[in-house]
Protein backbone atom coordinates (compact mmCIF):
# COMPACT_ATOMS: atom_id res chain seq x y z
CA UNK A 1 0.00 0.00 0.00
CA UNK A 2 1.12 3.56 -0.62
CA UNK A 3 -0.02 6.82 0.91
CA UNK A 4 -0.04 10.27 -0.61
CA UNK A 5 0.46 12.76 2.23
CA UNK A 6 -0.45 16.38 1.52
CA UNK A 7 0.36 19.15 4.00
CA UNK A 8 -1.41 22.45 3.40
CA UNK A 9 -2.50 25.70 4.96
CA UNK A 10 -5.21 28.21 4.16
CA UNK A 11 -4.08 31.48 2.69
CA UNK A 12 -3.65 34.48 5.02
CA UNK A 13 -6.93 35.91 6.26
CA UNK A 14 -8.98 32.73 5.70
CA UNK A 15 -10.97 31.54 8.69
CA UNK A 16 -9.50 28.20 9.81
CA UNK A 17 -12.89 26.80 10.83
CA UNK A 18 -14.26 27.55 7.35
CA UNK A 19 -11.19 25.96 5.76
CA UNK A 20 -11.54 22.83 7.90
CA UNK A 21 -15.25 22.58 7.07
CA UNK A 22 -14.56 22.80 3.32
CA UNK A 23 -11.81 20.19 3.65
CA UNK A 24 -14.15 17.82 5.50
CA UNK A 25 -16.80 18.37 2.82
CA UNK A 26 -14.26 17.62 0.08
CA UNK A 27 -13.29 14.34 1.77
CA UNK A 28 -16.92 13.33 2.35
CA UNK A 29 -17.70 13.87 -1.32
CA UNK A 30 -14.60 11.93 -2.35
CA UNK A 31 -15.70 9.03 -0.12
CA UNK A 32 -19.13 9.04 -1.80
CA UNK A 33 -17.51 8.36 -5.19
CA UNK A 34 -16.14 5.06 -3.93
CA UNK A 35 -12.79 3.37 -4.46
CA UNK A 36 -13.48 2.37 -8.05
CA UNK A 37 -13.78 6.00 -9.09
CA UNK A 38 -11.09 7.47 -6.85
CA UNK A 39 -8.44 4.77 -6.67
CA UNK A 40 -8.46 5.00 -2.88
CA UNK A 41 -8.04 1.83 -0.82
CA UNK A 42 -9.25 3.55 2.36
CA UNK A 43 -11.34 6.64 3.07
CA UNK A 44 -9.23 9.80 3.05
CA UNK A 45 -8.31 11.25 6.44
CA UNK A 46 -7.62 14.89 7.32
CA UNK A 47 -5.67 15.99 10.39
CA UNK A 48 -4.52 19.28 11.81
CA UNK A 49 -1.13 19.37 13.44
CA UNK A 50 1.35 21.89 14.79
CA UNK A 51 3.66 23.47 12.27
CA UNK A 52 6.16 21.25 10.49
CA UNK A 53 9.64 22.34 9.34
CA UNK A 54 9.05 21.45 5.69
CA UNK A 55 6.09 23.85 5.35
CA UNK A 56 7.46 27.35 6.07
CA UNK A 57 4.55 28.87 7.99
CA UNK A 58 4.35 29.72 11.66
CA UNK A 59 1.01 28.08 12.38
CA UNK A 60 -0.81 24.79 12.30
CA UNK A 61 -1.03 22.86 9.07
CA UNK A 62 -3.45 20.31 7.71
CA UNK A 63 -2.39 16.84 6.64
CA UNK A 64 -4.44 14.75 4.23
CA UNK A 65 -3.70 11.03 3.96
CA UNK A 66 -4.82 9.27 0.79
CA UNK A 67 -4.15 5.49 0.78
CA UNK A 68 -3.94 3.51 -2.47
CA UNK A 69 -3.00 -0.03 -3.39
CA UNK A 70 -0.30 1.11 -5.82
CA UNK A 71 1.22 4.14 -7.52
CA UNK A 72 -0.83 3.31 -10.61
CA UNK A 73 -3.91 4.54 -8.70
CA UNK A 74 -2.46 8.06 -8.35
CA UNK A 75 -3.71 9.09 -11.80
CA UNK A 76 -7.23 7.88 -10.95
CA UNK A 77 -7.25 9.89 -7.72
CA UNK A 78 -5.74 12.97 -9.36
CA UNK A 79 -8.41 12.98 -12.07
CA UNK A 80 -11.35 12.11 -9.80
CA UNK A 81 -10.48 14.76 -7.19
CA UNK A 82 -10.82 17.69 -9.61
CA UNK A 83 -13.52 16.70 -12.09
CA UNK A 84 -17.14 15.63 -12.38
CA UNK A 85 -18.99 15.71 -9.06
CA UNK A 86 -15.74 16.68 -7.29
CA UNK A 87 -15.21 19.86 -9.33
CA UNK A 88 -17.23 22.15 -7.05
CA UNK A 89 -15.98 20.75 -3.69
CA UNK A 90 -12.41 20.96 -5.00
CA UNK A 91 -12.88 24.54 -6.22
CA UNK A 92 -14.33 25.53 -2.83
CA UNK A 93 -11.32 24.30 -0.84
CA UNK A 94 -8.82 25.40 -3.50
CA UNK A 95 -10.19 28.97 -3.32
CA UNK A 96 -9.06 29.10 0.33
CA UNK A 97 -5.72 27.32 -0.15
CA UNK A 98 -2.49 29.13 0.73
CA UNK A 99 0.47 26.79 0.40
CA UNK A 100 1.39 23.15 0.69
CA UNK A 101 3.54 20.22 -0.28
CA UNK A 102 3.04 16.53 -0.79
CA UNK A 103 5.03 13.33 -0.44
CA UNK A 104 4.43 9.80 -1.57
CA UNK A 105 5.07 7.10 1.03
CA UNK A 106 5.20 3.32 0.97
CA UNK A 107 3.55 1.63 3.96
CA UNK A 108 6.63 -0.34 5.02
CA UNK A 109 5.10 -2.08 8.06
CA UNK A 110 1.79 -2.15 9.88
CA UNK A 111 -1.49 -0.78 8.61
CA UNK A 112 -2.86 2.72 8.19
CA UNK A 113 -5.63 3.59 10.59
CA UNK A 114 -6.81 6.48 12.74
CA UNK A 115 -3.79 8.19 14.30
CA UNK A 116 -3.26 10.67 17.12
CA UNK A 117 0.51 10.94 16.88
CA UNK A 118 3.07 11.22 14.11
CA UNK A 119 6.84 10.83 14.28
CA UNK A 120 9.08 12.09 11.47
CA UNK A 121 12.68 10.98 11.14
CA UNK A 122 15.56 9.95 8.92
CA UNK A 123 17.33 6.62 9.06
CA UNK A 124 20.29 7.12 11.40
CA UNK A 125 23.57 7.42 9.52
CA UNK A 126 25.39 4.10 9.31
CA UNK A 127 22.29 2.06 10.14
CA UNK A 128 21.01 -0.38 7.52
CA UNK A 129 17.33 -0.59 6.64
CA UNK A 130 17.26 -4.11 8.11
CA UNK A 131 18.64 -2.75 11.40
CA UNK A 132 16.09 0.06 11.39
CA UNK A 133 13.28 -2.42 10.76
CA UNK A 134 14.49 -4.60 13.66
CA UNK A 135 14.71 -1.54 15.94
CA UNK A 136 11.18 -0.36 15.14
CA UNK A 137 9.47 -3.74 14.78
CA UNK A 138 8.42 -3.90 18.47
CA UNK A 139 6.43 -0.67 17.94
CA UNK A 140 4.42 -2.05 15.03
CA UNK A 141 1.29 -3.04 16.91
CA UNK A 142 -2.32 -2.81 15.66
CA UNK A 143 -3.00 0.68 14.32
CA UNK A 144 0.66 1.66 13.98
CA UNK A 145 2.07 2.20 10.49
CA UNK A 146 5.65 2.81 9.42
CA UNK A 147 5.87 4.78 6.20
CA UNK A 148 8.92 5.38 4.02
CA UNK A 149 9.04 8.20 1.51
CA UNK A 150 9.38 6.98 -2.07
CA UNK A 151 12.07 8.24 -4.44
CA UNK A 152 12.63 11.45 -2.42
CA UNK A 153 9.26 12.70 -3.65
CA UNK A 154 8.54 15.63 -1.35
CA UNK A 155 10.22 17.77 1.28
CA UNK A 156 9.39 15.73 4.37
CA UNK A 157 11.69 13.33 6.26
CA UNK A 158 12.28 9.85 4.89
CA UNK A 159 10.20 8.05 7.53
CA UNK A 160 6.94 8.61 9.34
CA UNK A 161 5.43 6.50 12.08
CA UNK A 162 1.69 7.04 12.56
CA UNK A 163 0.20 5.79 15.80
CA UNK A 164 -3.16 5.77 17.59
CA UNK A 165 -1.34 6.58 20.86
CA UNK A 166 1.90 8.28 21.95
CA UNK A 167 5.04 6.15 21.61
CA UNK A 168 8.62 6.33 22.81
CA UNK A 169 10.86 5.84 19.80
CA UNK A 170 14.36 4.38 20.17
CA UNK A 171 15.76 7.07 17.87
CA UNK A 172 15.55 10.83 17.34
CA UNK A 173 12.27 11.90 15.73
CA UNK A 174 10.08 14.99 15.45
CA UNK A 175 6.82 14.26 17.23
CA UNK A 176 3.68 15.99 16.03
CA UNK A 177 0.30 15.27 17.65
CA UNK A 178 -2.54 14.83 15.16
CA UNK A 179 -6.11 16.02 15.53
CA UNK A 180 -8.60 14.31 13.24
CA UNK A 181 -10.97 16.71 11.50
Amino acid sequence: MIAYLFWHTPRAGVDEAQYAAKLIHFHEELEQLGSGSTGLALDPVAYSLPEVPWIPVNRSVYLDVYAMDSTSRMETLNSAAVSGPMLQPHQEIAALYGSGAGSLYDVRAGQLGPATDSYWFAKPQGMTYAELDALLNPLITPGVALLRRLMVLGPSPEFCLLSPAPLTLPLTAEHRPLTTL
